[in-house]
């Protein structure tokens, strides 16, 4: 994004906590399906393509407004807000157009690395919305990865259950970046069950239950800021994971029990807790929804280390016993 180079693994949207899934295409060896072929020929034949280095005008940036009239998830309000400074750009960016009898219909921007391109933005107009040019630009960008002799396209990430991305999944050859070994895997290896943001859900929702039994109602919120620790490395202090389990007797306190389960040491932690230590910070609004979890929109201070285990009777062992 801009000039900067970083990841994340969660995606906050509705009152979910989504995992993103890191894509990648092998292209040394690939093959589009028939389908696809037939369909880059049908379009080749209808628009004219361009391929060039990156030279971004008003005509663009008028695509791009009418681009976000239809486009999902969350979005610059500008291209230069995507790119950055296109004038001082650090990376070597290219891009295709497609026009229809000279007016710009589809543009997408790539960057070209040692051996590898990456997809940055792909951008249609919406009066063109059922010709697949989204796709279209998608796959050009594959063949001219093909053409050059590069050996990965890199397409961002798509996340499992928010259909907005699924559309790269048409991809062949398609690996995912694991996480927890750090490699890339071939695609029919992924396990849903196994991405962060489910391990988060499913082990608060242990402790949930456990403790409902127990007669004590809580609630599992969104800490909407735990991108915000992470990026300035502020973990000890304040809470880091997007989900935790709010277990304060008293909801008008600010203080009281938390739960979260911590990716980086593999089990559920206990901290007395500080929920409103710091107010007021803007977030984005697109995370809420009525059906959605609670979102915690104040830093979390972690005051006071109470206890870790793997499971929830490890955790508050010393609260009820065995």
């Amino acid at each position: 994004m801009r000039e900067s180079v970083f990841t994340t693994h969660y995606y906050l949207r509705e009152g979910k906590l989504l995992s993103t899934v890191w894509l990648r295409s092998v292209v040394k060896g690939y093959r589009f399906s028939k389908s696809q072929r037939k369909m880059i020929r049908r379009l080749d034949e209808e628009y004219d393509v361009q391929i060039s280095t990156l030279n971004l005008t008003e005509e663009h940036e008028a695509l791009y407004q009418e681009y976000l009239q239809v486009a999902q998830g969350e979005r610059s309000d500008t291209i230069e807000g995507i790119l950055g400074d296109v004038d001082g750009l650090i990376f070597h960016s290219m891009q295709i157009e497609i026009r229809d009898n000279g007016k710009l219909i589809g543009f997408s921007v790539f960057d070209c690395g040692a051996n590898s391109i990456e997809s940055i933005v792909g951008i249609y107009h919406p009066e063109y919305g059922d010709k697949s040019i989204g796709i279209y630009t998608m796959f050009l960008e594959v063949r001219y990865a093909i053409e050059q002799g590069f050996s990965f396209y890199y397409i961002g990430y798509f996340t499992p259950f928010f259909p907005a991305f699924d559309y790269k999944l048409r991809l062949g050859n398609l690996q995912f970046f694991n996480p927890d070994t750090e490699e890339w895997s071939p695609m029919e290896h992924i396990s849903i069950d196994e991405l962060w943001s489910q391990l988060h859900l499913n082990k608060l929702k242990e402790v949930q239950a456990f403790l409902g039994e127990k007669g004590l109602e809580t609630n599992i919120i969104i800490n909407v800021h735990y991108d915000t620790i992470i990026l300035n490395e502020l973990g000890d202090l304040y809470l880091e994971e997007p989900l935790c389990l709010d277990i304060r007797l008293d909801k008008n306190s600010s203080i009281g029990h938390l739960c979260y389960y911590s990716i980086r040491n593999r089990c559920l932690r206990l901290f007395w807790a500080d929920f409103e230590s710091k107010t007021g910070i803007p977030y984005s609004s697109s995370v809420e929804s009525d059906d959605g979890l609670p979102i915690h929109t104040s830093l979390i201070r972690k005051t006071y280390f109470v206890a870790d285990g793997q499971t929830p009777v490890d955790v508050f062992f010393d609260v009820y016993g065995e």
